[in-house]
């Protein structure tokens, strides 16, 4: 019985890695899944946050170096660039008065991500001036009058700074504060800055005896 099953071994050897053989090839490869990447939305960027111009350039940032960024303004396509790189740039973009609102989504072949933060531009036409300025240039004050009012009217917008400090602005564009005079001559200077970052600058002398 021995010799019978070393003599017929390879055979049965055989026989069963055929048939292993055979009932594989009957299964399917595993199936390789491909991990989806998510196309995260870019980054808009501008020079400033107002401005009295009609037209900016809007920069960014991407998180592809490929694929295609599409500019939009109140949910209306205005520009697409094919990135080389990450960083990417629109030109000669056109801003209507008052408040302008711009998003951004990436293209990365058929995913495209959400749409960006909004990046808010203030185009404004407003002009730039101090008014009204009180005290006049050379008034003079005596004891009892250390601490003055220095006053006077620009636009609303507008950031007002007395010596540096920092006035208060109502919403008609009246400003105010509250200065300590020191004996002698003291130099006033009020500072006017405009969203768009113009200024108005107009300096005073007044005179405290005490």
């Amino acid at each position: 019985v021995v010799g019978l099953l070393l003599k017929f071994a390879p055979a049965i050897v055989d026989g069963i890695g055929s048939f292993v053989l055979r009932i594989n090839e009957g299964k399917e490869a595993p199936q390789k899944v491909e991990s989806i990447s998510l196309v995260t939305a870019p980054m808009l960027k501008a020079d400033y946050a107002a401005t009295d111009s009609a037209r900016i350039d809007i920069s960014g940032k991407a998180s592809s170096q490929n694929g295609t960024v599409e500019l939009y303004s109140e949910g209306e396509l205005l520009e697409k660039t094919k990135l080389t790189e990450q960083d990417f740039e629109f030109n000669d973009i056109r801003l209507n008065d008052g408040q302008n609102s711009f998003t951004a989504k990436l293209i990365v072949g058929d995913k495209e991500s959400s749409l960006s933060d909004e990046l808010i531009i203030l185009k404004t036409d407003e002009k730039i001036s101090i008014e009204e300025l009180s005290p006049s240039d050379g008034q003079e004050f005596k004891k009892g009058d250390e601490r003055i009012e220095v006053k006077g009217k620009t636009n609303a917008l507008n950031k007002v700074t007395v010596n540096g400090f920092r006035a208060i602005v109502d919403e008609d564009g009246n400003f105010s504060y509250m200065l300590q005079l020191k004996d002698g001559d003291n130099e006033i200077k009020v500072e006017a800055v405009s969203p768009a970052g113009k200024k108005d600058e107009k300096t005073i002398h007044v005179k405290f005896t005490p």
